[in-house]
């Protein structure tokens, strides 16, 4: 009875012993399955590429190599704008290319919960590296990234036969930028109250030298709204053109900026809220450089700091340009990324104060002409909304003609004149309530300056030149006569004297 107790245990214990050392070598010594994936983006002077687990085996350490010929990378960063593995993102030393953190496998629910034996896809971390292109327009730029090692988590040595372990992204010819840029202006007129609706036009563009290539995952405008606003609705203002709205998707707010987590950079807004609307281009997904207008309306409920014009909404284009980069570098290292003077940025505000212009001379310019030409330039006292202004608000008076318009800076244009026929006065005006500015503002008022030029002849004496002279026969017999008649009379009045 003693020996069948004992054979009974020995055999109890081997097969427990089995089970454990089966157990131990599927949880610790199986390789996983590492796969590397990405593209290009941000005009091509970045890339966007991730590392995921489809294996069972957990990994704690990745070490990667990066090479590109003609495109110097300088920025290096786990993509903070990317879901995160359970564990946090990790850390990257970008020294030596190295990530730890934990990557976990994928796993099947079997917990007996509602979508018992779902899958559940393994974990991803997510990069993104930028630069500066060191060739000539035209040079060809390549880029790879491969994982050079793994480690398990109990620092046993992954070994990857899947083939996935590498990228090589398509070759790309260096060209002109692209450059978006995001301008705002209030369209609804007059006086504004906390409870009042208020919309705002968003005109988007491309001012870039190149052409806007857009990247279908992403495009983007981004609202961040004061506490008080309520955000209303977001709207295609002009149909047909090439950017429109993604209706899959086209807005949602994920939160607050502190939600969101966006970085210390942005703490000041910490409670706004954020709204992001979806973009899409329509065709083969490009935009011309041409400084094209695509206008968007996005509607708010003012709230009381709008209207007491001590805060405003800020809207931010993203998409394929280098611009875009910028801010997220700027974003990810805590730094403000409104800060930084991106055309990118638009701040949607309400300023009551008048709009008024003043007309004068230009420098140099005086008040007369004799050529028939003249200068003037006008000054504004706050930005306005350029499209607004042209050639056409100008009233002459009927003399003369407009023959140059520029902008010199950011509120004052100069306007050359010409056509002004001798004995003429040219006065220039401006024509009231054309033009605006970005609160709904319009040009009720012209402030008195100098605005006329007078053409005169030269030689005539009301311009200031002396008679003519010379030996002209009847100006010379004229004066001589003169001269005689003056001696004459006062030769006479003398002799009266002495009678």
């Amino acid at each position: 009875m003693r020996i069948k107790l004992f054979a009974l245990l020995v055999s109890t214990l081997t097969l427990f012993a089995v089970q454990f050392a089966t157990i131990s070598m599927a949880s610790a010594d199986v390789d996983t399955d590492l796969r590397i994936s990405g593209f290009r983006d941000f005009a091509n002077t970045a890339i966007e590429y991730s590392v995921c687990n489809d294996g069972p085996t957990s990994i704690k350490e990745i070490v990667l190599s990066l090479e590109s010929t003609n495109l110097e990378f300088d920025y290096i960063a786990i993509s903070p704008f990317k879901t995160a593995p359970a564990a946090g993102y990790g850390a990257l030393d970008t020294n030596t290319m190295t990530w730890t953190g934990i990557l976990d496998g994928p796993v099947q629910d079997d917990l007996g919960t509602p979508d018992d034996n779902e899958y559940v896809p393994g974990e991803c971390i997510y990069f993104v590296s930028s630069g500066e292109f060191t060739g000539d327009l035209g040079d060809t730029v390549t880029t790879s990234v491969e994982i050079v090692s793994a480690t398990q988590v109990d620092d046993t040595v992954n070994t990857d036969t899947s083939g996935n372990e590498s990228l090589v992204f398509d070759p790309i010819t260096i060209e002109e930028f692209a450059d978006l840029e995001v301008e705002s202006l209030l369209t609804t007129a007059g006086e504004i109250t906390e409870t009042s609706d208020v919309s705002f036009q968003i005109d988007v563009k491309n001012t870039g030298e190149g052409v806007f290539r857009n990247n279908p995952n992403f495009f983007i405008l981004v609202f961040i709204l004061p506490p008080d606003a309520t955000f209303s609705s977001f709207e295609d203002a002009e149909l047909g053109d090439a950017i429109y709205l993604d209706e899959n998707s086209y807005c949602d707010s994920p939160g607050t900026v502190e939600q969101v987590g966006l970085g210390s950079g942005l703490s000041a807004y910490y409670d706004r809220t954020i709204f992001i609307c979806n973009l899409s281009v329509s065709g083969d997904g490009t935009l011309p450089a041409d400084d094209t207008i695509y206008p968007f309306q996005v509607n708010l409920v003012a709230g009381e700091s709008l209207a007491a014009g001590s805060a405003d909404v800020i809207a931010l284009i993203e998409g394929n340009d280098v611009d875009t980069i910028t801010l997220m570098k700027t974003m990810n290292q805590g730094d403000d990324p409104l800060s930084i003077g991106s055309n990118n940025v638009a701040y949607l505000n309400y300023d009551p104060t008048e709009l008024t212009a003043t007309v004068n001379r230009c420098s140099g310019q005086g008040e007369t002409t004799t050529d028939g030409t003249g200068c003037f330039t006008i000054t504004f006292n706050k930005l306005i909304y350029v499209p607004s202004f042209t050639t056409d608000d100008f009233d002459l008076g009927g003399v003369g003609n407009v023959s140059g318009f520029n902008q010199l800076d950011d509120f004052t244009w100069r306007v050359n004149v010409s056509g002004i026929l001798p004995g003429q006065q040219l006065t220039l005006n401006l024509r009231l309530n054309e033009i605006q500015d970005y609160s709904a503002q319009q040009n009720e008022t012209q402030v008195l300056g100098i605005n006329t030029i007078r053409f005169e002849a030269a030689g005539s004496a009301a311009a200031g030149t002396l008679p003519a002279t010379g030996n002209n026969t009847s100006t010379s017999v004229l004066a001589v006569a003169m001269i005689l008649l003056g001696v004459g009379i006062t030769f006479a009045s003398r002799r009266k004297a002495l009678v």
